[in-house]
C-alpha cells in the first residue's frame, strides 16, 4: 500500500472514530432527531459535537434584572426551589387560560412568571437551560411569602417534550390545563388568527391556508369537517377496532409519532391542526404518562365568564394556595360580557375585551352542529373515561336565546 493509500486509510479510521463518539456523546438528541422530536438544521448539526451545555440551576445567573429589592433577591437567584414554579398552566389556548393567569395574580402568595416561557416545548429556549428559564421568576413585586411561582404557557398541553421535561424539573409539579367547548374554541381560534395577522404579529400565510375572512374560514372548515370524519372513521375502524377507546388508542400512537392530524409537516389541511387541538383525551392521557391524577387539574374554561371564583377555588386548592380568591372577588359590569376583579384595595379590573372576543361573533348553525357533531364522543369519552366525571354541558351555538 502506497504512501497516499495509507494515509486515506488513517483518515478513515479516525473519520469513524469521530462519528462514533459523537453519535455516543450526543445519542440522547439524535434519538429526539429520528424520532421527529428535534429539528436539526445543517449548521446546528454542524455545532452539536462543541455543544456548552448551559449551567444547573444554581449557578450564577448570566445578568441581573435592574431592580433589586428586600425580599432576599441573592437568596432567591441561587437556590432553585424558591424561584422555581410550583404549579404550571399548560393549555389549552383559547380556553381562558389568560384568565386564570390573570385572576391568579391577584392572589397574594401567587406570582407569575412575566412572560408565557414557552420552555419546555421549544427546543431553543430549552436548550438554554435552568439560567434562562429562572430569569422568568426573579420578580416577586409587593408579593407576600410564602412565594408560590407558576407560569402560563397555552401550548404545552399538546406537547411532546413538555410533560417529561417537567417531571425531570419537579416530579411533584402541579399541572393545570384549562380546557372548553371545541365550538368555541374552534371560533376564538380563527379570530386570534385573524386579529394579529392584521395587526402584523402574524404573517398574512396564516389566514391564506385557512381563510381570509369569517365567511371563508366556514366554507373551508366544512369541506374539513367532511374530510376530517371520512378520515377519523378509517382510523377508528382500521387502526382502532371499530370504537371509540381504539380510536383513541390510534390517535394516540399518531400524536406520538406526529402523524396525521397532529404533525404539522403531515397534516396538509391546516385546520384539521386547529380541530385536533380539541383532542384533550389524547393529550391527557400522555400527560398520565408522566404524573399522577392528583397533579393534573382539568377545569372548565367556559365558567371564567359567568362563574369564575369556581374554577379558581379549584385551582387555588389543587395548588396548595389559600382560597382567597372566590365569589366575592368578582362583580360584572352593565355594558361588559367579561368579568371584573375586585382587589385587595376595592378597585375593580375588568378583564380586557379581546379575551371575548368571540362572544359577538359566530358560526353559521349548520357548521356549530356538525363540529358538535364531530367533537361529541371525544368529550364524552374524555369526561367519563379520563377524568371519571358527569359529561361537560357544552352546547356552545345551541343555546336558546
Amino acid at each position: 500500500m502506497g504512501r497516499y493509500g495509507r494515509a486515506y486509510t488513517i483518515s478513515n479510521v479516525l473519520l469513524a472514530i469521530y462519528v462514533t463518539a459523537f453519535c455516543y456523546f450526543n445519542r440522547e438528541k439524535l434519538k429526539l432527531f429520528f424520532n421527529g422530536d428535534l429539528d436539526f438544521s445543517a449548521a446546528k448539526l454542524m455545532d452539536i459535537s462543541n455543544t456548552e451545555y448551559p449551567p444547573g440551576p444554581t449557578a450564577e445567573p448570566t445578568s441581573l434584572p435592574s431592580h433589586i429589592n428586600e425580599v432576599g433577591f441573592q437568596e432567591l437567584v441561587d437556590n432553585f426551589p424558591l424561584w422555581s414554579p410550583k404549579f404550571i398552566i399548560v393549555g389549552v389556548m383559547k380556553c381562558g387560560t389568560g384568565a386564570a393567569h390573570t385572576f391568579l395574580g391577584n392572589h397574594p402568595n401567587a406570582v407569575p412568571a412575566t412572560a408565557e416561557a414557552y420552555f419546555f416545548n421549544k427546543d431553543k429556549n430549552y436548550e438554554q437551560g435552568f439560567t434562562y428559564y429562572r430569569k422568568f421568576f426573579l420578580r416577586v413585586g409587593h408579593k407576600q411569602q410564602p412565594y408560590v411561582h407558576y407560569e402560563k404557557s397555552p401550548t404545552y398541553y399538546r406537547s411532546l417534550t413538555a410533560p417529561p421535561r417537567m417531571k425531570e424539573m419537579n416530579e411533584t409539579l402541579k399541572v393545570v390545563n384549562v380546557v372548553c367547548d371545541n365550538v368555541k374554541r374552534t371560533l376564538s381560534r380563527y379570530l386570534h388568527i385573524k386579529t394579529h395577522t392584521d395587526d402584523g404579529h402574524f404573517s398574512h400565510n396564516h389566514l391564506s391556508l385557512i381563510g381570509q375572512t369569517l365567511e371563508e374560514f366556514q366554507v373551508n372548515l366544512r369541506n374539513t369537517i367532511r374530510t376530517f370524519g371520512a378520515f377519523l372513521e378509517d382510523v377508528k375502524n382500521n387502526e382502532g377496532d371499530g370504537t371509540i377507546e381504539g380510536l383513541i388508542k390510534a390517535l394516540s400512537y399518531r400524536f406520538k409519532h406526529k402523524m396525521r392530524p397532529f404533525g404539522i409537516r403531515a397534516t396538509q389541511d391546516k385546520i384539521e391542526l386547529i380541530l385536533s387541538d380539541g383532542f384533550y383525551a389524547v393529550f391527557h392521557k400522555y400527560w398520565q404518562q408522566f404524573f399522577p391524577d392528583d397533579q393534573l387539574l382539568v377545569v372548565d374554561g367556559g365558567q371564567f365568564l359567568k362563574t369564575p371564583w369556581e374554577p379558581m377555588v379549584e385551582i387555588q386548592r389543587h395548588v396548595g394556595l389559600s382560597e382567597r380568591i372566590n365569589s366575592s372577588s368578582f362583580t360584572f359590569r352593565d355594558g361588559m360580557d367579561v368579568p371584573c376583579f375586585i382587589d385587595a384595595q376595592e378597585n375593580v379590573n375588568c378583564l380586557p375585551e379581546q379575551k371575548g372576543r368571540s362572544l359577538h361573533k359566530s358560526l353559521d348553525m349548520d357548521v356549530v352542529r356538525a363540529l358538535h357533531e364531530l367533537y361529541r364522543p371525544f368529550d364524552a369519552y374524555f369526561a367519563q373515561k379520563v377524568l371519571h366525571r358527569s359529561p361537560f354541558q357544552w352546547n356552545y351555538g345551541l343555546e336558546a336565546p
